[in-house]
Order: C-alpha cells, then structure tokens, then sequence
C-alpha cells in the first residue's frame, strides 16, 4: 500500500463532504429518521452522530475530515445533548463566511470570525435563566412524545439530581419504573483491599462502621473484627485513616476467609468528618466519635444488626442500598438545606451532600418487542434524559428570529453554547490543514 500527499483538493473535498452533511441534517430536524445499517441489521435514528457514523465517505480525504467531525461530535453531546446539529451547523456556517472573507487579508478575516462567535457566546450567556421544573416539562413535552416525557418526568421524580437510572425489557404490558432506595458518596477506599477483589467490592448485608479518628493499632477494633469473625459478616470501617498495621491485619483474614472487611477513608480535608456523619445517616449504622468514647468500649455485637443490603466500592465511589434509612438521610438533607445561602463556594459543595444523602437507583422496564423498536425506545429514552441532565444544570432559552444566535425558539442553553465554541473549534482544526497524507490501495 502506498501514500501520496493530496494539498489542492482538500478544499474541494471538504465543501462536498459538508454539503452533504447539511442535507442530513436538514433531514433530521424536519422529525426524519435516517436509515442505515448497524452491524448488517437495518435501523432508523434521528442521531447526528449514529447517521454520521454510517455515512459512506467518497474518497479517502473525505474519510479524514468525517473522523475528525466525529471525535467533535462526541465531545459535543458528552457535554450537553444535541449540541451536536449546532456545532456542524455552526461549522458550516463559518465554513461560507470564510470563503466570502478571502478577498479580506487572512488576519482580519479570522479576527472578524472570532469576534463574530464571541458575540454569539455573549448572547447566549445574557439570555440564560435560573431553571426549574415546569421548564423542563413543558420543553421535554414539547420536542418528546408523551409516552416518552411522561416516563422521563417520573424516572426523574423517583430518582432523584444524582440517580441511576438504566433500561430492560421484559414481558410487561407497559413500562415500569422499579426504583431502589441508594445512596452514593465519594469516597477513597484502600487500593490493596479493592486490588483484591478486582477493583470493586460488592458485598450484601452489609454492616458499616463509621469511626472518628485514626485506627493506628488492631488492638482499637479489636472487638470489632473478632465479632465478625464469630458471626461470618461483611462490613467496611469508614475511619480518618489507617495504619499499615492495621491494613495488613484485614487483608491477611481476608484471604484466610475469617471476615471479609473493606477499608476506606472520606475524601481528605475539612468535609471528611460532615462525610462520615452523612454516610453514618445513610447507612443507618452506628457511628463511634470522640464523645461515644474509645471503639474497643463504645461498640457492641449487637451494632452490626444494622446492616445495609447492598453496598458497591469502587476507585472512588460508595454506593449504599438501604431500605430503611431513607427518613434519617431525608432529615439529614433537610438539615443541610437551611445552611444554603452563604456563598456559591459553599453551596456547591452543601449541594454535592445533599444529592449524596437524596439518589436512588432507578429502573425502567420496558415491553418486549423488535430489534428496532427497542433500538428506538432507548434512544428517545436517552436523549430526553440527556436534555433533562442539560436543562437541569444551565436552564433553556428562548431565542429571537433577529438574534445573532444559529436558532430560533426555546433552546437549551448548554446546547447552543456549546455546539457553536465547539463548531469554531472544529473550524479552525479543519482551516488549518493544508496537506493531508493519504493511503492509496
């Protein structure tokens, strides 16, 4: 196989690759579906980047400038849904200006483009508002068919800022939403124990013990793990910190099969001891500070009743499914809510509390049916959720047909801003190629 160098129809090429790029797009915003093959089989999808995807490029130049628009595209929609058609829009928008700019000396042509995008960025930004609820129903029944905003309202509802919520199918006459109760922290667990059990510990009944202070010797929770021994348990002992005595004590009866204990710590500095308190309420297990006296004396057998049902560690975060702590963590974040208020530094982290002491795990269940239709019902699913995540954080905006603004009618704020920063990005990676290397068979 050999390689040329192509220089002179780089820009021929890429002003038909673009062209037909704005014909999919149109497509796609008049509520057309594009066909196309995914692994031999036929589906339909209003996805930029799935219709991209399958596109055919022409020629070998082509096929360049489609993987670098696609590397765009997904950044785009990981950082707010639909920001995808501004960003090609945009793209081609300044694709034209460019090529009515060239009798214009290069420096002030590109000048005129920037200030031209920062105006727009600028409109965006003054148009933003404050979201809140009936915003984001009326927009997700608005551009969603009801089977799917209704699902997507209640999934939202039960699951709360921080939720999980997944798909699956099964033989049900309609959609049903099951939800859990679960609570999600971060959390730094040691790397020796989470090593061992393959970077996630997943246990059930599980009891927690949350201790204030430093274990520096075994002999501190002593009485903790001989009870475990004794009863067979799972637990994981939240603390300030541990020593390597006390690591290598746990992994050594870890392996022996005497108890199965996890070890983690709180994320370090000063919210490490409001974190214990709200995993402790979480959780619903006991929680031994300075005041209950030393662990050895405070901590009973009786203690590790109070066992969570499920508990997931991963590198960096605690997932706790408790049934039956759900009231104690509810007041915990009411308690949280009053001190909102005093400065947005505070209030971001006051927020990250209480959407740990708030989330559940939520599924959906959907009715059996074809390939396609599944196809389509996770996707209309995903992309209202993903707007939702998006209009939830930056709110939307409604945009005047005289603006300076790519689109016209309500929009989400995050979208727009970022498909056009995204779409002048991308245009100045794509003007700034001269010569491209190409493989010849």
């Amino acid at each position: 196989m050999r390689s040329r160098v192509e220089s002179k129809a780089l820009a021929y090429n890429l002003k038909d690759f673009l062209a037909n790029l704005e014909k999919l797009i149109r497509v796609q915003e008049q509520d057309s579906k594009v066909a196309f093959l995914m692994s031999n089989v036929p589906r339909t999808s209003s996805s930029h980047f799935l219709s991209l995807m399958s596109y055919r490029p022409q020629n070998r130049t082509e096929n360049i400038f489609k993987q670098i628009i696609l590397e765009y595209m997904l950044q785009a929609e990981k950082t707010s849904a639909l920001s995808s058609g501004i960003m090609i829009r945009m793209l081609i928008d300044l694709c034209r200006r460019n090529d009515k700019l060239k009798s214009i000396q290069e420096k002030k042509a590109s000048i005129r483009l920037e200030e031209e995008v920062e105006n727009i960025l600028s409109g965006v930004q003054e148009l933003m508002s404050r979201p809140n609820l009936p915003v984001l129903e009326n927009f997700l029944h608005k551009n969603f068919h009801t089977s799917v905003s209704s699902l997507v309202l209640e999934s939202l509802k039960i699951a709360g800022p921080a939720g999980k919520i997944t798909f699956d199918h099964s033989n049900v006459p309609q959609p049903i939403i099951e939800a859990d109760t679960s609570y999600v922290f971060d959390i730094i667990p040691d790397q020796n124990l989470l090593i061992l059990n393959n970077f996630e510990w997943k246990k059930s009944d599980v009891s927690i013990l949350c201790i204030e202070g430093f274990i520096e010797k075994v002999s501190e929770i002593d009485s903790i793990l001989t009870t475990l021994a004794e009863q067979k348990k799972s637990a994981v002992i939240i603390c300030l910190g541990y020593s390597d005595e006390v690591i290598s004590t746990v992994i050594a009866n870890n392996r022996r099969g005497i108890f199965d204990v996890m070890l983690c710590k709180p994320e370090e500095g000063a919210s490490a001891m409001n974190d214990l308190f709200d995993i402790a309420a979480a959780s619903g297990s006991c929680f031994y500070g300075f005041q209950t006296g030393t662990v050895s004396i405070a901590f009973k057998a009786s203690d590790l009743e109070r066992a969570s049902e499920e508990v997931v560690i991963s590198s960096d975060k605690l997932r706790i499914k408790n049934s039956f702590s759900q009231r104690a963590a509810n007041d915990r974040a009411q308690k949280i809510k009053k001190q909102l208020g005093e400065s947005d530094l505070k209030d971001d982290y006051l927020k990250r509390r209480i959407t740990s002491l708030t989330s559940n795990h939520v599924k959906i269940i959907l009715p059996e049916s074809t390939a396609q239709d599944k196809f389509s019902q996770i996707e209309a699913i995903d992309s209202a959720l993903r707007c939702s995540n998006a209009i939830t954080r930056y709110g939307v905006i409604d945009v005047p047909k005289d603006s300076i603004i790519p689109c016209e009618g309500r929009q989400i704020a995050s979208s727009i801003y970022i498909g056009c920063k995204f779409g002048y990005e991308l245009f100045k990676k794509i003007s700034s190629i001269s010569h491209a290397i190409v493989l010849e068979d």
